[in-house]
């Protein structure tokens, strides 16, 4: 009977062992391959960046014109006016922004030919890492696990929705990546609940350069939130129900350096990415709105003119 027990027990250790041994393996060759796609999504990204730019780093240097209007814009306070306008609203009446030095990716002939998805390329100021040309592919799952030149890779690539439309935008236009833990893709954009990002307004810039026009939007949200919500929301049919959904993500905000104020009138952008482990429903969203077009500088072409309800 000792015998057999022994034999049991070695068994059982045995098996144990055995486990482990595949576990430490399982885990290392997975390791190994992450490594090796972040590694390739690195090496790409490098190509593009010199391709398009020389090799030189992009700068963006973007001045507020300070309002010389004696009126008060307090976006802090809620209420209306005599014409029905919230103060969030007042708030983000259009300002003069002054570029003083510019070098944005301008040439995508390279990057098109290379991917025909492309779209154009996104850079938030003061997160190096979130500086990527993106892409748009015929559904919104597709570079999830696909690399910019359609190579299978659990990095995936930055893309917008399929239904952004760069010639007739809609009210809120999403961008996704994957919240790699080395930062890339969209990984950093957890920074932007540091100090030391937030603390500079220098930083709360989005630079969005299209395929015809470059642009600058003006971060007004960032904050934690899951997919159960309606902050991925981009299609609205009155201007109440935009106005509502804008405040609602200014309510949520969580940087207590940002308080620009968004208008029903306002394009916005928002990025997102994942806050945790594969398949968590946590995520992370930042909305700027649009403050400058190089193209148009009125922002004419891009202004939301939603019906009102009572119209």
């Amino acid at each position: 009977m000792k015998d057999k027990a022994k034999t049991v027990k070695r068994i059982v250790l045995d098996l144990l062992l055995c486990a482990f041994i595949m576990t430490f393996l399982t885990s290392a060759y997975e390791l190994y391959v992450w490594a090796g796609e972040n590694m390739e999504s690195d090496r790409i990204l490098e190509e593009l960046s010199s391709e398009i730019n020389g090799g030189e780093e992009p700068q963006v240097i973007i001045v507020p014109v300070e309002n010389t209007s004696s009126e008060p814009t307090d976006s802090s306070e809620t209420g209306s006016g005599e014409e029905g306008e919230t103060s969030s609203e007042a708030a983000s009446k259009p300002t003069t922004y002054e570029i003083v030095y510019q070098t944005l990716y301008k040439d995508f002939d390279g990057l098109v030919a290379r991917n025909k998805d492309t779209r154009g390329w996104i850079k938030v100021a003061g997160l190096p890492k979130l500086d990527y040309p993106f892409v748009q592919g015929k559904n919104d799952t597709y570079y999830l696990s696909h690399d910019f030149d359609k190579n299978k890779s659990s990095a995936g690539w930055v893309y917008c929705d399929n239904d952004v439309n760069f010639k007739k935008w809609n009210p809120n236009n999403m961008f996704y990546g994957h919240s790699r833990k080395n930062g890339t893709m969209f990984g950093s954009l957890h920074n932007c609940f540091l100090k030391s990002w937030y603390g500079k307004t220098s930083n709360h810039y989005v630079f969005l350069t299209t395929l015809d026009d470059e642009l600058v939007f003006q971060i007004v949200s960032v904050y934690h939130n899951t997919i159960h919500s309606n902050y991925a929301n981009q299609f609205f049919k009155y201007r109440e129900a935009y106005a509502d959904y804008l405040e609602t993500i200014i309510s949520r905000n969580e940087i207590p350096t940002i308080d620009y104020g968004v208008s029903p009138d306002d394009l916005l952008i928002t990025l997102t990415t994942c806050n945790g482990g594969v398949g968590t429903p946590d995520r992370v969203a930042l909305h700027a709105k649009l403050v400058y077009s190089k193209n148009d500088p009125t922002l004419a072409r891009y202004r939301i003119n939603l019906p009102s309800e009572n119209d």
